[in-house]
């Protein structure tokens, strides 16, 4: 029999690991402006106005911790902490990051009350997200409309 080193069982188990849950543990966000914009669009827009925007944008009946998530100056300023909620490039030190981690009991977005936590996935794609610059659209600010879809935008429809 093979003695094979814990390293290499330890290896096979995240690959194992990675292949059975479909994404590795931090997706990577593309490399262009454009498919970065994309990306914003596809992944990270639809999560803000969908679960976020109700506390954190210029249409929140009451916006909660002076914090609005709805552009990326305003994600740069912050909230009531006075830090910014993304540091472009470095997720481990964005606040929008740990809040949706939910790995600090004092900042859990969302907040137990308002529903269930992030998926996996979508905390990847934020981290990616912000890893990668934090980039938006250059309007000033982003609405609560939802993206249309890439069928909707296609010549043929």
């Amino acid at each position: 029999m093979t003695c094979w080193p814990s390293s290499l069982w330890l290896a096979l188990l995240l690959a194992g690991c990675v292949a059975a849950t479909g994404h590795a543990v931090e997706q990577s966000a593309p490399a262009t402006s454009v498919q970065r914009e994309d990306f914003f669009e596809q992944q990270i827009r639809p999560v803000l106005v969908e679960r976020c925007h109700k506390c954190h944008s210029a249409e929140a009946e009451k916006l909660k911790a002076e914090l609005r998530l709805d552009s990326r100056e305003r994600m740069l300023k912050g909230g009531e902490s006075g830090k910014p909620a993304i540091v472009p490039g470095d997720a481990g030190r964005s606040l929008l990051i740990e809040a949706i981690r939910q790995t600090n009991p004092d900042l859990k977005m969302p907040p137990p009350s308002q529903g269930t936590p992030l998926s996996v996935r979508q905390i990847d794609d934020f981290v990616a997200w912000v890893n990668s610059g934090a980039p938006m659209p250059t309007a000033s600010e982003v609405s609560n409309r939802k993206p249309q879809t890439a069928s909707r935008e296609h010549w043929a429809f």
